[in-house]
């Protein structure tokens, strides 16, 4: 959730941006006010800052911001290690997503394994790994 929280912080400028854009009814990109295409264009630019950042902490320290302020961070299941780049982001964030495109309501179902006997989401048992203090 922090993560969610930090990305509609980043995404404030473009959010700023969009009533300049409905005042443009003409369609042409040419009559776009150039503050609302820096806006969009710097959000953008955070975006991917933020990604690429996250992705580095992800495979480097098992955390992404959210969970560095909590304290918390995913490691390998097995041996508590760096869960690393497969495990922690392709594994846990990409691959998972794929039945979340597909079957409704799978997010929330999800998340609801935390409350089984491992306090593990399916997206921990799909990648090996799990969430710990530290």
């Amino acid at each position: 959730m922090l993560d969610g929280l930090i990305a509609l912080v980043l995404a404030v400028p473009a959010l700023i941006a969009m009533p300049m854009l409905e005042t443009v009814e003409s369609g042409d990109v040419e009559t776009v006010p150039p503050l609302a295409m820096g806006l969009i264009g710097f959000t953008g630019f955070l975006f991917v800052l933020l990604m690429i950042y996250t992705i580095y902490l992800l495979s480097v320290k098992g955390q992404t911001l959210g969970k560095k302020m909590l304290g918390i961070r995913i490691v390998n299941n097995l041996d508590d290690s760096n869960a690393g780049f497969v495990r922690a982001f392709l594994l846990r964030g990409i691959v998972n997503a794929i039945p979340g495109a597909i079957i409704p309501f799978y997010g929330l179902i999800d998340v609801c394994f935390i409350f089984g006997a491992e306090r593990r989401c399916i997206h921990d048992f799909i990648a090996g790994t799990r969430v710990i203090q530290g």
